[in-house]
């Protein structure tokens, strides 16, 4: 009876140590649902501290840059000079990703007349003086893994 009780035992400590190791695969600064692909999004010229950085992750599924359109977004304060975010994909496949310093942390982004009023920036940073870059200007081909990719910020 004692050998029944430390199988047992041994075996709720397997499954126990199964489950910890399992969960700590799972990246506390990712955002998201845990998958096997990862995007880190370098964010450069970054001029202070003040608000969140702000990311939005996109498909191509005709959504792009419309609101609610977004696959998910993600906040975290703003460390500069760069600042480095994370999000899972949930598979391969063409994003894009816009990003902004939401410096009075009203959670939109501020603009006039003449455009934006906080820090923008779009994969492949694109020249958009004038008008919103689309998809096909700002999309990037994942692949299985860890992503990478830098955004650099304009000021208004």
């Amino acid at each position: 009876m004692t050998s029944s009780i430390l199988r047992s035992a041994a075996g709720a400590l397997a499954l126990a140590a199964s489950l910890a190791a399992g969960a700590a695969q799972a990246d506390p600064d990712c955002h998201g649902k845990p998958s096997p692909h990862r995007l880190f999004v370098v964010i450069e010229n970054i001029r202070n501290n003040t608000g969140l950085m702000v990311s939005s992750l996109y498909t191509d599924d005709g959504r792009f840059l419309k609101k609610g359109g977004s696959l998910s977004v993600w906040r975290t304060p703003a460390h500069p000079p760069t600042q480095t975010m994370c999000v899972y994909l949930p598979k391969v496949g063409n994003f894009a990703v816009g990003v902004y310093q939401d410096v009075n942390s009203n959670m939109k982004i501020d603009h006039n007349l003449l455009g934006p009023t906080e820090p923008w920036g779009f994969t492949n940073n694109p020249h958009a003086l004038f008008a919103l870059p689309t998809f096909g200007q700002v999309k990037f081909a994942s692949r299985p893994g860890d992503n990478y990719v830098h955004v650099r910020l304009n000021h208004p």
